[in-house]
């Protein structure tokens, strides 16, 4: 195993597409490449890596800094996120990661916009998994919250970011009744459009919603303003590593 990288973040370069694998044909397929040979890929694509995880940069970014981790482990990179961090052990290593990227994410915010005096960019990542995964390979989507991106076209795009059909990682591992077990994946993803930051209604005018969310974000990249924390959310554990995991 090659020893681990050192970070390489350029927001304004986005990651180049890569030639296709013979072993990998199916595009749900598509991460397989970065988690067996990540070296194989250019500091544009891949962040950096060691043994156990890949930090990548989404191909399709939906936000101005939008990052993939992805776990090398073979028995856990097939399973679904609810499965795969059932396992408390895993989830906390796949957390302790996660903080990682988060804080280069934060860091790389920071370098574009300015320190801004008493402003946490951390608080501005979002980390988390789809409720259900686009892609077969297990991956945790680390990202700031602007949405603004030219990949980001869809309703369901926004959506998938937006609404309960994405959970963050630190509400794992989900309660057997949690109703997001289940989602009703057609409902959350077609739901109105609702601004992030402000709340404004767009129903299903994506074209409106992405003209606001421009503005908004000239003023976020200045002005932070950020949700309310969740109310009832499930106790917390510390980890060896400093992250946390929910029982």
């Amino acid at each position: 195993m090659s020893a681990p990288q050192p970070p390489t973040f350029t927001a304004s370069q986005p990651a180049k597409k890569p030639r296709p694998n013979p072993r990998f044909k199916a595009p749900r397929d598509g991460l397989g490449p970065y988690i067996s040979h990540p070296t194989s890929f250019p500091p544009t694509a891949v962040i950096t890596h060691n043994e156990n995880f890949v930090y990548i940069r989404d191909m399709y970014p939906k936000s101005i800094i939008h990052t993939l981790l992805l776990p090398r482990d073979q028995s856990k990179t097939k399973l679904h996120p609810f499965d795969a961090f059932s396992n408390l052990e895993f989830l906390r290593k796949t957390m302790y990661e996660a903080k990682k990227l988060k804080a280069l994410v934060a860091e790389e915010l920071k370098r574009l916009f300015g320190e801004q005096e008493g402003r946490d960019w951390e608080q501005e990542v979002k980390v988390g998994v789809h409720a259900a995964p686009s892609m077969n390979h297990l991956h945790v989507h680390v990202l700031s919250r602007d949405c603004v991106s030219e990949r980001l076209k869809t309703v369901k795009h926004y959506n998938s970011f937006n609404t309960p059909f994405f959970i963050e990682l630190d509400e794992f591992p989900l309660a057997e009744d949690d109703e997001r077990r289940n989602p009703t994946r057609g409902a959350l993803l077609k739901q109105e459009l609702q601004c992030w930051r402000c709340g404004k209604s767009f129903k299903n005018q994506i074209k409106q919603l992405k003209e606001h969310l421009d503005e908004e974000f000239e003023e976020w990249k200045k002005t932070p303003k950020v949700s309310a924390a969740k109310e009832g959310k499930a106790k917390s554990v510390t980890t060896d590593e400093g992250g946390t995991a929910t029982e």
